[in-house]
């Protein structure tokens, strides 16, 4: 008989003596709830404190943990956290796994406060934000919201498998599978760099072309997994096939150019890998499990929209997205229908970083925009309008509201979908800036390469439509808002590795810096662990 069985058969007896004696029983209860009173346990602390009261209260103080086996089983899922981007140490898994093991009463309800402390973290960590959504220009309402402690503790006890039970609190989809994957991949390289890490980064003292030579050439072949060349320091017909490759499969535009975004692709180094997956991963938990039928889809980085119904892509297509400075924000809205013909009312950033200096240069600029200037609901001469001698709050009493037509940036769509943002997605009078690879041309708007599809896509449940519908409103040149008879969610999301239509994980680059600043803060709460993996 072994020594650790001879001490898991200790223990389990002591449990079932305390609890089956009714005065040993009472006892344990006074000492558990005495420790649910205390804001933590052993480092713990009791998150959702009266949801612990109200489930123990309700089950009158009888024991969660009293099987060995569960907390075993409890001690292995939190240990192997890291997973996820957790760091174990948060849930004191070292303290766990010395008091598990303990066959002193006084440890009893001390440990059964701790087991649910621990676990209930750990749920909440899996369903909602880790960090305050303040510090990373956030609103946490937008998103899902961590599950109360009862409710975790409750669905531990109704499924009476804590390995089973804990394992249904992570998100169940492709994505989030992946990049648990990628994750080990990424630590494995960084636990032991290969020649290809040695060699990073790369740079040419700036853009290489087709035909240039560079003396770092043939290290970019070995980044790149290509035979060596040492003596050929040209950037060949061979190289630019594997640029074009990694170009491609990179989300970059397939040009064979290595300028500022495709190098930033090729250096990074396993370390930013894994950084990248641990903020996508967060991003992911935030986001509910379950979609209505029928929604928008627009992921920033990868400055593209989805349209989906009954799970099927109806439509994608190429958007513009927040240039850096004007991001466009990632929020969740209802989008309640469509508007024809818009006007266009100049935002607060846009009239006075972009009009209002021009407009002091010369005060005829808009003239030829179909502009109106509008003060206390009264339509001012342009000319009369001395911008000079206005002072910011005289400024912004004046309205720039532009009528629709061909000059109007919002073209002749813009979906309805309010927000607190003032960020719409519509139409655009620029098409031309959809061939390009990096897309961040906005003022925070989102432009759509397709908004007579989407329009559709929209309206199409509406009684009786068709889409000589739109023809028609189009045709009338006045402004029209049509409601959507079922709105639909819309969804802005900032996901830097997505899956391709073969399930391989896509890196964008980390456009507005967002995966940095949210990793940073999580690592500057030790929220994250990144072990040696041999």
């Amino acid at each position: 008989m072994s020594l650790n069985f001879f001490n898991r058969v200790v223990t389990a007896s002591l449990a079932l003596l305390i609890f089956s004696q009714p005065v040993l029983a009472q006892s344990f209860s006074q000492d558990l709830q005495k420790a649910l009173s205390q804001a933590s346990v052993k480092g713990l602390a009791f998150e959702d404190k009266r949801a612990f009261e109200d489930f123990y209260k309700e089950r009158g103080y009888a024991p969660l943990w009293r099987d060995e086996d569960d907390r075993e089983e409890a001690i292995d899922i939190l240990a192997e956290s890291w997973r996820h981007g957790f760091h174990p140490a948060q849930y004191n898994v070292n303290v766990l796994s010395s008091i598990s093991k303990s066959d002193h009463v006084e440890d009893l309800a001390p440990r059964e406060a701790m087991f649910s402390a621990a676990v209930v973290k750990y749920a909440r960590d899996l369903t909602g934000m880790r960090v305050p959504a303040s510090s990373i220009n956030q609103i946490d309402s937008f998103w899902r919201q961590p599950l109360s402690a009862y409710t975790v503790l409750s669905h531990i006890a109704k499924k009476r498998d804590a390995e089973s039970a804990l394992r249904d609190f992570a998100p169940r989809n492709s994505l989030y599978s992946a990049l648990q994957d990628e994750l080990i991949v990424q630590i494995k390289r960084a636990s032991n760099p290969d020649e290809i890490e040695r060699l990073l980064p790369l740079s040419f003292g700036g853009t290489l072309k087709p035909g240039d030579y560079h003396r770092r050439v043939n290290d970019l072949r070995l980044v790149l997994d290509m035979r060596s060349e040492p003596q050929n320091e040209q950037y060949d017909d061979r190289l630019l096939q594997a640029v074009m490759a990694f170009q491609q499969d990179n989300g970059l535009e397939t040009d064979g150019i290595l300028g500022p975004q495709t190098l930033e692709a090729l250096n990074r180094t396993a370390l930013d890998k894994i950084k990248q997956v641990i903020a996508n991963l967060e991003r992911l938990r935030w986001q509910e499990p379950n979609r209505p039928g029928k929604y928008l889809i627009v992921n920033i980085p990868a400055q593209t929209l989805w349209a989906i119904e009954d799970g099927q892509t109806q439509l994608e297509m190429p958007v513009i997205v927040g240039r850096p400075g004007r991001e466009t924000m990632s929020f969740v809205t209802r989008v309640t229908g469509v508007r024809f013909n818009p006007t266009w009312t100049v935002p607060r950033t846009i009239k006075f970083e972009d009009y209002v200096p021009k407009l002091k240069k010369d005060p005829l600029y808009m003239e030829g925009k179909n502009v109106r200037f509008i003060r206390d609901g009264q339509t001012l001469n342009p000319s009369s309008i001395n911008w000079n001698e206005l002072n910011a709050s005289e400024i912004s009493r004046i309205s720039m509201v532009q009528a629709p037509g061909s000059n109007n940036p919002l073209g002749y769509i813009r979906l309805l979908m309010p927000n607190r943002y003032n960020i719409y997605l519509h139409d655009t009078n620029a098409a031309g800036l959809f061939a390009q690879s990096l897309r961040t041309e906005s003022s925070g708007c989102v432009r759509m390469s397709e908004p007579r599809a989407v329009a559709s896509f929209i309206l199409k449940d509406n009684a009786g439509w068709s889409d000589q519908n739109i023809d028609n409103y189009l045709s009338g040149g006045e402004m029209s808002d049509i409601p959507a008879e079922n709105p639909i969610p819309a969804y802005l999301l900032y996901q830097s590795i997505w899956q391709d239509a073969g399930r391989g994980l896509v890196y964008s680059n980390d456009i507005y810096g967002w995966d940095e600043r949210l990793f940073n803060e999580l690592e500057s709460r030790n929220e994250v662990f990144v072990p040696r993996i041999d």
